[in-house]
């Protein structure tokens, strides 16, 4: 952590284990239409403008969504590409300060373990810690329960 409270970096870790084959489960994450799919009904989650066919290295997508009500726009940026094993999205534009949300997937036995890994940073100084605890961290917990629970639905987990 940074001794600024303005630069104080979060982090988020999920872990699921697909019993798939690893590229089926890449290219499933890969899939840019899937991200509806696992996101919350209530951000009203929306792809705007041409849709890309796939996510690769250096693909930029622009998202409107709701966080607590509020409509955002948000782009993201794949900065890192490494497949079938791992990509990263970083915010380009949005509501943090920064974000960088790291996707592998960790062959194992017979699946994949997938990890989710987000680094972020919230604006809003000086109140950036107490709104951090009470709304957003709490909120991105939820985002990320629904997206676990969503891929273990799709795939029968």
């Amino acid at each position: 952590m940074n001794t600024s409270e303005s630069q104080e970096e979060h982090e988020l870790v999920r872990e699921q284990f697909l019993r798939l084959d690893q590229e089926v489960a890449f290219n499933f994450f890969r899939d840019p239409q899937n991200l509806d799919r696992i996101t919350p009904p209530w951000m009203g989650f929306k792809i705007a403008g041409p849709v890309p066919s796939e996510i690769k290295r250096d693909t930029r997508i622009e998202y409107r969504l709701k966080l607590f009500g509020i409509p955002l726009s948000w782009r993201t940026h794949i900065t890192h590409w490494d497949p079938p094993y791992a990509f990263v999205d970083s915010q380009e534009q949005g509501p943090y300060k920064s974000w960088e949300h790291l996707h592998t997937l960790e062959p194992i036995g017979d699946g994949v373990l997938m990890r989710d890994r987000v680094r972020y940073r919230v604006p809003f100084q000086p109140l950036s810690r107490p709104i951090h605890t009470i709304f957003i961290r709490p909120t991105l917990e939820r985002i990320f329960n629904y997206r676990y629970s969503a891929v273990s639905q799709m795939f029968d987990l």
